[in-house]
């Protein structure tokens, strides 16, 4: 539910300010053109913090336009101050969002329009309430020793060079190539192609769309980065607008209910096919998808070797990220008294500054996937559970039938609970 609202928002925030910027047919058009943009239309069920800045960054977008066209007066004060509450949320959710603020730095700059409004107060009163916003955030942050920073720094080492980056946003831009090419957009008239000389609202879209994935790929390239292609997901939520515009010229209304019709189709379309995919892909793929683990039997399986084991559910819930988060949910929505293990992310206590090494003594389950015969656990396991305790950990091997299809070969689970007198 929370997946579909985010994505139902987004598309109302979009229409909104396309409608803003361009025929309200347009508008419609270019809104609807996002399902055919791989980050709003296959990976939305999965529900996390990357998704839910996408809204944010459309409300950014849409805020931030009403604040360049309102007078100096209250009502551009409290647009301006929700411009600022709105970029601190985006920060909450995702620091990539610091993006937002660059880029509507650089409008306030370039424009005669917003270096007009830098001689208010509205801009600096903005800013004023996204730092009251995120200063929490950044007590915490400070507290514990800017941790995630090195989880990132971590991610991005397994990610993709900036060209890759590049062309696989590129690609996930495909299927919307496709729609403006079935409804006839793409035409041979160098007058179709719109942005070359854009007008103020044009020029307006284009650099807030396309501004956050330049400076990201130029700062990759300035320091040696690397990015994973997730990232790029919020950067794109204007790319609908955007194209319907650089083919304004041929954006007659025979061709924009074509191309309605044809994204209406496809925002149906999809969330069948992956319905199926969630149904029948863990049969052929020999695994479960995020969506459907069983989260509840894995739950039910650490609490029952823990009660035998240490006598009790465990206090903290420490291996391989996946399953510990669900197990920690699981054992938490079924035991009583609201039983809430903390989780130890990757079994790294550098990036789990929330846990006490007290509360790990209390009791800790530590839990991995078993790939084919070997039992033994991986090395930050041994590791964390050496900080525990001297004894060598004893998993008790567990095989929870899946895929569900008679037969399969199951999902194996390996889980040890210790606990220090």
């Amino acid at each position: 539910m929370l997946a579909a609202g985010v994505s139902c928002t987004t598309y109302l925030l979009v229409f909104a300010l396309g409608s803003r910027l361009m025929p309200v047919s347009q508008a419609g058009a270019g809104a609807l053109l996002l399902s055919g943009v791989y980050y709003f239309s296959w990976p939305v069920p999965e529900f996390n913090h990357a998704m839910l800045q996408i809204p944010l960054w459309a409300a950014f977008f849409l805020v931030f336009h009403i604040c360049l066209e309102s007078p100096l007066a209250r009502r551009a004060f409290v647009a301006w101050s929700a411009l600022g509450a709105i970029f601190a949320l985006a920060l909450w959710a995702k620091y990539s969002s610091a993006l937002l603020g660059v880029t509507a730095g650089l409008w306030l700059l370039a424009s005669a329009k917003g270096r007009a409004h830098l001689r208010t107060p509205g801009p600096w009163l903005g800013a004023a309430v996204a730092v009251i916003v995120i200063a929490p955030h950044v007590v915490w942050l400070v507290g514990v020793d800017f941790s995630p920073l090195s989880y990132f720094e971590g991610r991005a080492n397994r990610g993709s060079t900036p060209l890759k980056f590049t062309v696989t946003q590129i690609v996930d831009h495909l299927p919307a190539v496709v729609l403006l090419l079935l409804a006839g957009l793409f035409v041979r008239k160098p007058t179709a192609f719109s942005l070359r000389r854009p007008a103020e609202n044009d020029a307006f879209l284009a650099v807030m769309g396309l501004a956050p994935l330049g400076i990201t790929v130029l700062l990759a390239l300035v320091a040696g980065l690397k990015l994973r292609s997730t990232w790029g997901a919020p950067m794109f939520c204007l790319s609908g607008l955007l194209l319907v515009r650089a083919v304004k010229g041929a954006a007659s209304a025979p061709r924009l209910r074509r191309l309605t019709r044809s994204a209406l189709i496809l925002l149906a379309t999809v969330p069948v096919f992956y319905m199926l995919f969630v149904i029948f892909g863990p049969e052929w793929r020999g695994r479960p998808q995020r969506v459907n683990w069983p989260m509840l039997a894995i739950g039910e399986e650490v609490a029952k070797t823990c009660k035998a084991t240490i006598g009790g559910l465990p206090s903290v819930v420490a291996g391989e990220n996946f399953l510990t988060g669900l197990a920690a949910l699981a054992m938490a929505q079924q035991s009583p008294g609201a039983h809430r293990p903390a989780v130890v992310l990757s079994a790294n206590l550098d990036i789990s500054p929330w846990i006490e090494a007290a509360e790990m003594k209390h009791g800790t389950a530590f839990l991995w996937r078993v790939r084919g015969s070997r039992l033994g656990a991986p090395r930050r396991v041994r590791m964390l559970a050496q900080r525990l305790t001297p004894k060598q950990l004893e998993p008790r091997l567990v095989e929870i039938p899946w895929p569900r299809t008679s037969g399969g070969a199951g999902l194996k689970i390996a889980i040890a609970c210790v606990t220090v007198p």
